[in-house]
């Protein structure tokens, strides 16, 4: 094998490897992108369930919360009427 030839296939293994990262690292970008925008959308869900979630629980707490206070008024209003009927 001559200098030339030697030089000539170590330009074709150098430019092989050359080509072989950048496909490798073009595979890398690719799949790191669409995974990082699968764990967004996934994150999003997530969120999203979160939020409906908490609107559920400050709706029944709302709720809860009223008939509370309902609650509190007839108390009120029972004990006022127990002590107008006992008073002469």
């Amino acid at each position: 094998m001559t200098f030339k030839e030697a030089l000539d296939h170590g330009l074709q293994s150098a430019v092989t490897w050359i080509v072989v990262g950048l496909l490798g690292g073009i595979y890398w970008l690719v799949r790191r992108v669409f995974t990082n925008q699968k764990q967004i959308e996934s994150l999003q869900k997530s969120l999203e369930h979160r939020d409906d979630q908490r609107a559920r629980d400050m709706n029944e707490f709302r709720s809860s919360f009223k008939r509370l206070e309902d609650s509190q008024k007839e108390l009120r209003e029972d004990v006022k009427n127990l002590f107008q009927r006992r008073s002469p």
